[in-house]
């Protein structure tokens, strides 16, 4: 039985799942196995997965029905067999040969830790830049998990290795926060995690990915699975400043301005009470803009006008000036 279960859940895309399965193939740490499950309609994974050697090491399933994200991971993950899970997005690849070796360590090194987690590049034509989730959000993370509701500052499940044993399995009712959940769950479990501070994943732009094509800016997936999230922890979750703003940001991103307007879209049953306080917060943040509005439009108005006196001093005071230099050269 290998160490390290490499699950693979892949779909359609070939051309960077050939560089996921080529950065496999030339690590330094052998003790692996690959899982691949396959949602393709079509043969297209099948055949690429055909021209590779791993000796045997390798397994390939052909899902009967699509499952879509996340069920695909989970599926991948059903087949593992090693105390390891390294989930690798199809169009994420490893940096260098010694990245799984590196991504072992973290666990093997700090034997109290079930969950660790490196830094990545993120590749966008000729254009790279490198996310990492910082010592100081790293600490504060470990004594309120929840601060991850405000944004996925680990990155992309490809950048996380973890215990196999150690959770369940990612939230099926999820699809745009399901990496979140999944994280605040492991570190509501043990918070002993460990981050390395470097690069040991390659993935593209996530703007290209599918699931980011489907989810982002869509207002039924958006709001559905914060609320989905914030009712999911709700006795738990240490609300504060930050996390009311977060909400507060999304309704009005969606013009969601009232509680009434939120129930009409039947997006989900049970609100939490967390939420339908931030429309009372609503109203009276409305007000206050207001205020400050008409404040802003009387103020401006004021030093439009006095703009305006001060020019028409000053085109004045130069016709003058022009008009005796005229004066002078024509007399002169």
């Amino acid at each position: 039985m290998a160490k390290v279960s490499i699950c693979i859940p892949a779909y359609l895309q070939t051309t960077f799942l050939t560089k996921t399965l080529d950065s496999i193939l030339v690590q330094d740490y052998k003790d692996f196995e690959v899982i691949i499950t396959d949602d393709s309609p079509d043969d297209t994974v099948k055949k690429l997965v055909e021209r590779y050697d791993f000796g045997g090491r390798l397994r390939y399933i052909k899902n009967q029905v699509r499952k879509g994200t996340p069920a695909n991971w989970n599926e991948a993950i059903s087949f593992a067999t090693g105390d390891y899970i390294k989930i690798m997005h199809h169009d994420d690849w490893f940096t260098q040969s010694s990245s799984l070796q590196e991504f072992v360590d973290l666990l093997d090194r700090n034997p109290k830790a079930d969950f660790a987690f490196s830094g990545y590049n993120v590749i966008a034509g000729d254009f790279k830049y490198y996310g990492f989730i910082g010592s100081q959000r790293s600490k504060q993370f470990k004594n309120d998990p929840y601060l991850l509701l405000l944004g996925n500052y680990v990155g992309v499940p490809s950048v996380t290795i973890f215990k196999r044993n150690y959770i369940g399995t990612f939230d099926e009712s999820l699809k745009w926060l399901v990496d979140v959940d999944f994280y605040v769950q492991c570190f509501e479990n043990n918070p002993d995690f460990v981050a390395k501070d470097k690069a040991l994943i390659n993935m593209c732009n996530s703007e290209d990915h599918q699931v980011t094509k489907e989810c982002k800016n869509n207002m039924e997936i958006e709001i559905r699975e914060y609320i989905y999230l914030y009712q999911k922890y709700n006795e738990r979750i240490n609300l504060n400043k930050k996390h009311v703003a977060r909400l507060q940001n999304l309704f009005i991103k969606y013009n969601i301005m009232s509680f009434s307007k939120l129930k009409s879209i039947h997006l989900i049953s049970d609100i939490p009470v967390v939420v339908k306080n931030q429309f009372v917060l609503h109203k009276i943040l409305k007000m206050r803009i207001v205020r400050i509005l008409r404040f802003l439009f009387n103020w401006i108005k004021q030093i439009v006008k006095s703009i305006k006196i001060r020019i028409v001093r000053i085109l004045r005071f130069l016709f003058n000036w022009i008009k005796q230099i005229v004066i002078r050269i024509l007399f002169n």
